[in-house]
């Protein structure tokens, strides 16, 4: 067969949705890409940002992972910061390997902790496997496209948890009681991920989902990751929330309705008693805007 029919049988893919790389730092605000996770790599300068409730200080040789649910503000930023980042898509992000899993940072402890310094050696690695995935992005007729771009974040995800689990070793020293129970709670946090948290926010919702118990979830949720289950849900909640609220498009009563509360009462207590602020107080502080 000649090698122009080969070419043209061959099936043609094309996923550079799912993935945007930068190197402006204000990019990575947009709500275009809130179901990515992102991953930010400085190498000059430096910035203080904030992470939903909580601020870093990012410099030369820092490495950042922003989950999908969380919203990065930039709060300043040095004239000669220099930074690679790169958007991915969930899809992208499955990894079903017993190693990765068993190491629990990649539910709880990275989203408490998301800020890693890097060596030379640690920031050439990142740099290059962007650059890998930048250039295979366009080659749409590779037989094995997908497979090849999985392996390329795989490899990114490595680097980063090795570097992680190295930096926070005793932070993350808590292990799992058994596969089983890992399984539990790896499952309810990607039910989190997943924006489960938008309508349900009952820890015997996700108990039944498991087939376990609410007590036994939280005692799992609580030796995994030292928090109960109920800190993980309000925790997703709470981030979405001060993202929507933040979009000066939707009205507080809009955010309480795309968040499933009842009332806008209820919504209201539940803000306050999370943040300390109600809606329209968040909003006056953070938007300038009321409503």
């Amino acid at each position: 067969m000649a090698e122009g029919t080969q070419t043209q049988n061959r099936q043609l893919y094309d996923d550079s949705a799912l993935f945007h790389i930068t190197d402006d730092y204000r990019e990575t605000t947009s709500d275009e890409y809130h179901d990515f996770q992102l991953f930010v790599y400085c190498s000059g300068g430096y910035a203080k940002i904030k992470i939903a409730d909580r601020e870093y200080f990012i410099s030369d040789h820092t490495g950042l992972l922003v989950m999908n649910n969380n919203v990065l503000t930039w709060l300043e930023v040095s004239p000669d910061f220099t930074m690679k980042a790169i958007f991915i898509h969930g899809i992208y992000l499955t990894v079903d390997e017993p190693d990765i899993m068993s190491y629990n940072f990649r539910m709880s402890a990275l989203i408490e902790s998301p800020v890693v310094k890097m060596t030379d050696r640690d920031l050439a690695f990142f740099l290059e496997t962007i650059e890998c995935i930048r250039e295979r992005l366009p080659i749409h007729d590779h037989m094995f496209y997908r497979p090849v771009l999985h392996n390329l974040v795989h490899i990114m995800m490595y680097d980063f948890y090795d570097i992680h689990s190295r930096q926070n070793q005793a932070g993350n020293s808590i292990v799992y009681s058994g596969r089983q129970s890992m399984r539990y709670f790896h499952d309810f946090i990607t039910m989190l991920e997943n924006g489960s948290y938008k309508s349900e926010r009952e820890v015997r919702w996700y108990a039944d989902k498991l087939g376990i118990t609410a007590k036994y979830l939280s005692e799992i949720s609580l030796d995994t990751s030292g928090h109960t289950a109920s800190y993980w849900i309000n925790k997703f909640t709470m981030a979405e929330i001060t993202r929507l609220l933040r979009n000066p498009t939707l009205s507080i009563k809009s955010v309480g309705e795309i968040m499933k509360f009842k009332t806008r009462s209820y919504f209201s207590h539940y803000v306050k008693e999370h943040l300390g602020l109600t809606p329209m107080k968040y909003r006056a502080q953070t938007i300038g805007k009321k409503d």
